[in-house]
């Protein structure tokens, strides 16, 4: 793990002169556990003392780890995809900790001749426990989650009740009342998307072969919502028992509330192949960002939008409106087909003047591969292959710029920003790798006049 740390700190491709303190920072950890067991001599009664105590913190952590995973935040003023960051070191703490606590028990009953304690039923249950508690750690690993999202998705919670449950009956005393916060933040989660989900049907417009446009009846969700914000899809029903176990999709709405219907655009994908009709709707969910970008919207003046594949659908709304409160905005749109363009109009951006769409193509050099693979945080369908289409536009939809290649964000914004930096900002939605390139180049921009916010289409 401490080379994997290592790695991915000096694989980036922005050559750094130090290592992050957090690489430091786990690395030191994992060493000081290393030599402790190294160098370890204590009496067995001893390790069994701190085997228990390892066992009991790896417990009580799992009611913080449930609570950092509900939908949304009951915390206030806070985004649930913002604590998925802590949910997700909690619950490889947990894991580590389970690991440790096994690790300490056996080299325990090993060294007092107890080995055969093992295979007692309560310790037994602990042993599977801890198998489960490595699978959940194993499958939530980005590249595995990434290749087989569903996979993750459809044991992570089955497993996580299954350890819950195994570990109140192995832990001697018990933890009832640890238990008893589990129970009731799972069961709050049941019951909240029970009621405040709802069956909706949808409208297909497909876009190009790879691009869909979802149409929704405008009273599926309430007068007002942050513009932003994202939905959850999932086929069918509810009562079915497979929706419990199959992921739900974080979409990013496209419209305005004051829009007739409401709008998403997303990646052609397994779920919308799947034949069914049917889907239940859970949201809307506030987006951050969006929300910083209008709580300081007395402030704009100019605004750069860049927008990379799907990551329009986050950029539309936020461009409409941001025109209609008197800003003047630049938006510039990446995509890898030209056959995606008609998406602009599909989305009410004809009108907007100033619009620069680059065709990077699949061939190019473009450092923007997941242009065709991400639709938004979480979302990890497997994409079918498809072809580049040929389509003609007509001379009308030539409103906006049609370049080929790799956007040059200082040639596009020259001579765009004026006056104060709290008046010129900087937008970036789309693939990590696009929205970490204008970031970069926004904080060297005349020595940071420019503010900057993005939105990661990310898992």
């Amino acid at each position: 793990m401490i080379g994997l740390a290592v790695r991915n700190s000096l694989g980036n491709k922005v050559r750094r002169k130090w290592l992050p303190l957090n690489v430091w920072v786990i690395s030191g950890l994992w060493i000081g556990f290393i030599c402790l067991f190294l160098f370890y001599h204590g009496s067995p009664e001893a390790l069994n003392l701190f085997a228990k105590r390892v066992g009991r913190v790896c417990y009580g952590l799992l009611p913080l780890t449930f609570f950092l995973s509900l939908k949304p935040s009951p915390l206030p003023n806070t985004y649930y995809i913002n604590l998925l960051f802590l949910h997700k070191w909690v619950s490889r703490s947990v894991v580590l900790l389970a690991g440790i606590h096994g690790v300490c028990y056996l080299t325990y009953f090993v060294q007092a001749g107890k080995f055969h304690k093992t295979f007692k039923l309560l310790n037994f249950l602990g042993v599977v426990a801890l198998t489960g508690f490595i699978v959940i750690g194993v499958t939530s690993l980005r590249p595995v989650r990434k290749r087989a999202y569903r996979f993750f998705y459809g044991i992570h919670y089955p497993l996580s009740i299954l350890c819950l449950a195994l570990g109140a009956i192995h832990a001697r005393p018990g933890v009832l009342m640890l238990l008893t916060w589990c129970v009731f933040i799972l069961v709050g989660q049941i019951f909240y998307r029970v009621f405040t989900s709802q069956r909706v049907y949808l409208s297909i417009e497909h876009i190009s072969s790879g691009l869909l446009c979802i149409t929704l009846p405008r009273p599926v969700l309430p007068d007002y919502f942050d513009i932003g914000s994202h939905i959850r899809l999932s086929p069918g029903s509810l009562w079915h028992p497979k929706s419990w176990i199959s992921p739900t999709h974080p979409y990013t709405i496209a419209s305005l509330p004051s829009d007739e219907d409401i709008k998403l655009l997303i990646r052609r994908g397994k779920l919308f192949d799947s034949g069914s009709e049917q889907f239940t709707l859970s949201g809307p969910f506030s987006s951050k960002t969006s929300q910083t970008i209008f709580k300081e919207a007395a402030r704009h003046k100019n605004v750069a939008v860049f927008a990379g594949g799907t990551g329009l659908s986050f950029a539309a709304p936020i461009v409409r409106q941001l025109l209609s409160e008197g800003s003047t905005v630049k938006l510039v749109w990446i995509i890898r087909d030209r056959s995606d363009y008609p998406a602009l109009q599909s989305l009410g951006l004809t009108d907007v003047k100033d619009v620069s769409v680059y065709i990077t193509g699949r061939t190019s050099k473009s450092n923007y591969k997941e242009l065709d693979d991400i639709d938004f945080v979480l979302d990890d369908e497997e994409e079918e292959g498809y072809e580049i289409d040929d389509l003609m536009l007509d001379e009308e939809d030539e409103l906006q710029a049609l370049h080929h290649g790799r956007p040059d964000f200082s040639l596009i914004t020259e001579g765009f920003f004026n006056g104060p930096p709290e008046a010129n900002w900087v937008v970036s939605c789309g693939p990590p790798s696009l929205v970490n390139d204008v970031q970069k180049w926004a904080h060297q921009t005349k020595k940071s006049s420019v503010q900057f916010i993005g939105e990661k289409y990310a898992l």
